[in-house]
């Protein structure tokens, strides 16, 4: 529905970003080592994903399109929803999740939620 939105970053959470455009406030939420990469008061242009459940309408948001695309390859994986694939990014970029290997202890590295194998 929404391709990117690009604004100022009004506030940073733990999870999430919002980002002013046109005076309203939108909360995206991104992987950690994105929003490390934000300070409040920058432009930026965050691509998004937006996720609508039954209980849920939500947005999640990438620097780059290429994280954008991985995210949406993962969520392909079945059992794998938008909330564990943010999960898999914040603790793997998209480079590393292409070419990895993954290991047991690197998946012991994953948020304890995001820890069931695929089952594709």
């Amino acid at each position: 529905m929404y391709a990117y939105i690009k604004g100022t970053v009004a506030a940073l959470a733990q999870d999430s970003a919002v980002i002013d455009n046109g005076g309203i406030g939108y909360r995206i939420f991104m992987p950690g080592g994105s929003l490390q990469e934000l300070s409040v008061g920058d432009e930026r242009k965050i691509y998004t994903h937006f996720a609508v459940r039954e209980d849920a309408m939500q947005l999640f948001g990438f620097l780059t399109e290429d994280d954008l695309n991985v995210f949406r390859l993962l969520l392909g994986v079945s059992g794998v929803g938008p909330k564990g694939a943010l999960g898999v990014l914040s603790v793997m970029n998209a480079d590393d999740l292409r070419f990895a290997q993954t290991t047991p202890r690197e998946f012991r590295a994953l948020p304890e939620s995001e820890r069931r194998p695929p089952r594709k």
